[in-house]
């Protein structure tokens, strides 16, 4: 039984590792700005009145955010990076 736990915790630490070094990676890609949404926006035909009103939606505090990552399956710190990760992407957006 020992083993089998041992072994299962080491899985789980690999994919916890991969998967943050994944996430890293697509941070580095490009860098999306407010900017970049309003083209998108364009592009589908959308007004800017609804553009900007999503975007603003968007970039709006959630007061469950913490309690609904905080209650995720993720370890701690798969949570907290994917805390800061949505805070850095919404601030790019303001």
């Amino acid at each position: 039984m020992e083993r089998k736990f041992r072994i299962s915790f080491h899985i789980a630490n690999q994919t916890q590792k991969k998967q943050s070094r994944i996430y890293r990676n697509l941070s580095d890609i490009k860098s999306i700005n407010r900017e970049s949404f309003v083209e998108f926006g364009k592009r589908l035909g959308l007004s800017y009145k609804i553009i900007n009103r999503e975007i603003d939606r968007f970039c709006d505090e959630y007061a469950e955010l913490d309690t609904l990552v905080g209650n995720s399956f993720l370890s701690e710190n798969l949570k907290n990076n994917w805390l800061l990760s949505f805070k850095y992407r919404r601030s790019t957006l303001k």
